[in-house]
């Protein structure tokens, strides 16, 4: 039986945190990667949340799920976060009339100990990312691209103001973009861990969660993710959904958030294929957790999308006003 969630308020959008007087900062490296650490174990007496009928499920839009191909990043079609198999019983719940604020600690108040926002991301290599845009931009235009995605979906996070906000890198961690990234917008920046996508966002967001009680996981192919949808996800889950999902028009997800997670939501998907959105949510309804569909994003992965992109304003294509006289 499917249930609606109640709209809420969206409050403004603010712009990204600058360090003070323009003054450089270390960036915060963590060397190695995640620490995959023990397994959390549930909290005795605990249950997943369930409804009558089966899963909470409260779809926010019907925006229908369309074909794809797999995306050059490996993000923008599956980006999954997770946790160890435990309960997050203590993830704080909103008071009744309380007002939700766009000033970041009043943010981080109403929503509990916040949620931590983690950017996967891939080195911007030429001839390595936004292959499929190579024969319109070439090489190093595709890769010019990537960068100005990834330093737009790193200040977008910053202006939610949902929690901390961690860069992951893929197949060169500590390359000089990352470091610059981490270095400039004071940011965490760490190393992905795995054998596979899936496995991946798994090691990624375990080690997250024992730091938080939800996190959020996006990749950077998404121009249409604004500081709202990562605030709407972060009030639900505060709320007590369990999960949240963003379904792109792809048929994959750019944005998904959890307060507990199963490997089953990581398992048999074929990262970049039209039905990533769709099996994850078949496998929310048979875990029946309480989960909510978010509005429904596009990816910049042909150059068909190419045109969508020009057609923004420039400072939503970057991030902030402020940017777009740097790039």
């Amino acid at each position: 039986m499917v249930r609606h969630e109640p709209a809420r308020a969206e409050p403004p959008s603010h712009p990204p945190h600058q360090p003070p007087g323009g003054a450089t900062r270390s960036p915060r490296v963590q060397a190695g990667g995640e620490d995959p650490g023990p397994a959390v174990p549930p909290r005795a007496g605990t249950r997943p949340a369930r409804r009558a009928g089966g899963a909470g499920r409260a779809p926010a839009d019907g925006g229908a799920v369309q074909p794809s191909d797999a995306s050059s990043s490996g993000v923008s079609i599956g980006a999954a976060v997770a946790i160890n198999n435990a309960d997050v019983a203590n993830t704080a719940v909103l008071p009744a009339g309380t007002s939700v604020s766009a000033h970041g600690a009043t943010i981080q108040a109403v929503m509990g100990a916040g949620a931590a926002v983690i950017v996967f991301a891939r080195a911007p290599q030429p001839g390595r990312v936004k292959t499929r845009l190579v024969p319109r931009l070439g090489e190093w235009g595709a890769a010019r691209l990537h960068r100005r995605l990834v330093r737009r979906t790193l200040r977008v996070a910053q202006a939610a103001r949902c929690g901390s906000v961690e860069l992951h890198g893929a197949q060169r961690a500590r390359h000089a973009f990352f470091l610059q990234c981490a270095r400039n917008l004071d940011i965490t920046l760490r190393s992905q861990r795995g054998r596979d996508l899936g496995a991946r966002m798994f090691n990624a967001v375990a080690a997250g969660l024992r730091r938080q009680h939800a996190v959020i996981l996006v990749g950077t192919d998404c121009p249409a993710l604004e500081a709202r949808d990562l605030r709407r996800a972060a009030r639900a889950l505060a709320g007590g959904c369990d999960a949240v999902v963003a379904p792109a028009e792809d048929g994959g997800y750019p944005l998904i958030g959890l307060r507990r997670a199963s490997p089953r939501l990581f398992e048999r998907i074929a990262w970049g294929g039209p039905d990533v959105f769709a099996r994850t949510a078949e496998e929310l309804d048979r875990l029946g957790w309480r989960w909510r569909r978010l509005r429904t994003l596009w990816d910049v992965d042909r150059p068909s999308d190419l045109a969508r992109l020009a057609a923004l304003p420039l400072h939503l294509r970057l991030g902030n006003r402020r940017e777009a006289g740097h790039m």
